[in-house]
């Protein structure tokens, strides 16, 4: 003869079964939607963003620019030379700036143009020496603000507001940016490179 507490337990362990279920399809769902080139974004929800310093948010954004370059130019393949040197490039401060003042031509929120602001005026002392006294593009000082404006709005995005990043980074993919930054931006000579 069967016990109901048997059946009970069954149904339980049942229960318990569909509702693991359905968080990992819930939790599958959600990883399905969020990028698929990078990390989740870090958990900062216990503090006000500007609670971190820009130069946080640059070295996160830096590591987002580099990880979405490499990412772009790893198909079609190409020797590891090339691409090493593609990537190089495209890390570089001169192309930062460049993808900066194109993002900037794109319509910003007042927010973003202030978290651009923000970074660009941070206390910046490690400007490399191949940027120091350049005179191009408003001098080497000014390159490497607006790199560090680009590298801190992207990381401001991974931060605040992950679907914002992909939609700005999607546009700098399909616009020809990174092909024309390739082409077009002025880079130092071997020498400056080394520095």
């Amino acid at each position: 003869m069967r016990d109901d507490s048997d059946d009970k337990n069954v149904f339980d362990a049942f229960s318990q079964m569909k509702t693991k279920k359905k968080k990992k399809e819930a939790d599958d769902e959600e990883t399905k939607t969020s990028s698929n080139w990078r990390p989740a974004p870090p958990d900062i929800s216990s503090s006000a963003p500007r609670e971190f310093s820009p130069i946080s948010y640059a070295l996160l954004g830096d590591s987002v620019w580099e990880l979405f370059v490499r990412s772009y130019l790893f198909a079609p393949r190409s020797k590891p030379s090339t691409y090493d040197s593609k990537v190089k490039k495209l890390a570089r401060a001169e192309s930062q700036a460049y993808a900066y003042r194109k993002i900037t031509e794109i319509q910003l929120t007042d927010e973003e143009l202030d978290v651009c602001k923000w970074g660009r005026n941070a206390d910046y002392s490690n400007v490399p020496k191949r940027l120091r006294g350049k005179k191009s593009q408003g001098g080497g000082h000014d390159i490497y603000r607006q790199a560090s404006a680009l590298e801190v709005i992207l990381g401001w995005w991974m931060v605040t507001d992950d679907e914002r990043l992909d939609e700005v980074l999607e546009r700098v993919k399909t616009s020809g940016w990174l092909e024309d930054a390739l082409t077009s931006v002025e880079y130092g000579s071997k020498e400056e490179e080394e520095d």
